[in-house]
């Protein structure tokens, strides 16, 4: 069910007005945007063949492979960097703006994203000077074919700039996108995702995407024994980022109920905790975890409801500091930002491979 509801609380880029929360799982509520305003709230709209021309076209560039993209360009070789921006057809407004590594034919890989609209536009915020600590801890720490377990999309990236192996890295992770409802052709958006990825048909990789799935969100004593089935019973290194929590919401609205809403960050550290406890308080929801999205923005990714708080996912990602990494087998060994990764230890009698 998604409905609509007021959203509190001022947006940061110096706009007065009412910043967005969206919500995913149990309802969609959101005020006023300061940037491109896409209507999330005007009705949903009919289904439409994927043949129907993408609501957006892309203004392509090339652009040199300085750093941090030349970092992780890395290991692959040949590679052009090129940034493409998304244009509203309708308004003429550019609601998105992407980074992709290319090499011959192979399928580009997305290392930069940045919505320009109030809302996530397809994919949440995409950070390489993020991305690059990420890989290149991978690259140090990992052997080459280690296995990883990841959201498809950061799957696929991961497997060709850092060297791992992921089980569900062709998946069709399509149902993640965040396709505003202002845009009818969502069957074609998610079509034109299908194409440029090469992502789809892969039976092994959708089961392990919902396998994956089922665990992060079970309770943690089962989830964790779903990740062993997962990995083989060997051991695995698990890379969540903060933002994979609203991408569960989307995937399985059913299951689990996640949002996001900005804040103005304030002068001090101490005000910017407050203004977010206040506004978590005020809101009624459960848990929270914060991830600075500029220099004065504050991005609030939260779960409305109680009982969503005992999955795994909120014990994998600092929505609870008490019982955040309280698991069994399982141990923090790297932190970013928005990322956490976690070793999965092999089952007790099963010969470490990764």
């Amino acid at each position: 069910m998604v409905s609509a509801e007021p959203a509190a609380g001022p947006v940061a880029k110096g706009s007065l007005r009412p910043a967005p929360t969206f919500l995913f799982g149990a309802a969609l509520c959101l005020g006023g945007a300061g940037l491109v305003a896409l209507d999330l709230l005007s009705p949903g709209p009919t289904p439409v063949p994927a043949e129907m021309p993408l609501p957006f076209e892309e203004r392509a560039t090339e652009v040199p492979l300085a750093p941090p993209l030349d970092g992780l360009a890395g290991v692959v070789a040949g590679p052009a960097a090129k940034r493409i921006e998304f244009v509203d057809r309708s308004s003429g407004a550019v609601v998105a703006t992407g980074t992709f590594l290319e090499r011959g034919a192979d399928p580009p890989v997305p290392v930069a994203w940045e919505s320009g609209a109030a809302e996530p536009v397809l994919r949440p915020d995409l950070d390489p000077a993020e991305e690059l600590r990420l890989v290149e801890a991978l690259r140090r720490h990992l052997e080459p074919g280690a296995t990883v377990l990841a959201f498809p999309e950061r799957a696929r990236r991961l497997v060709r700039l850092a060297g791992v192996a992921s089980p569900s890295a062709d998946a069709d992770d399509t149902a993640g996108l965040f396709v505003p409802k202002a845009w009818a052709a969502a069957a074609s958006v998610r079509a034109w995702e299908r194409e440029r990825a090469r992502i789809g048909g892969d039976t092994a990789a959708q089961a392990a995407l919902e396998a994956w799935l089922d665990a992060l969100l079970a309770p943690p004593a089962r989830g964790t024994a779903l990740l062993h089935l997962l990995a083989g019973g060997r051991g695995a290194h698990l890379v969540l980022h903060l933002a994979d929590a609203f991408t569960a919401g989307l995937m399985r609205p059913d299951d689990v109920a996640v949002g996001l809403h900005d804040l103005p960050a304030g002068g001090a550290v101490h005000d910017s905790i407050r203004l977010v406890k206040e506004w978590v308080r005020s809101q009624g929801h459960a848990a929270y975890a914060v991830l600075p999205r500029e220099p004065m923005a504050l991005r609030v990714f939260f779960l409305a409801r109680a009982e969503d708080r005992d999955r795994l996912l909120a014990h994998l990602l600092p929505f609870d500091s008490a019982d955040l990494g309280a698991l069994p087998g399982v141990r923090l060994v790297f932190q970013h930002r928005g990322y956490w990764v976690w070793r999965l230890d092999p089952v007790a009698g099963e010969e470490e491979k990764s």
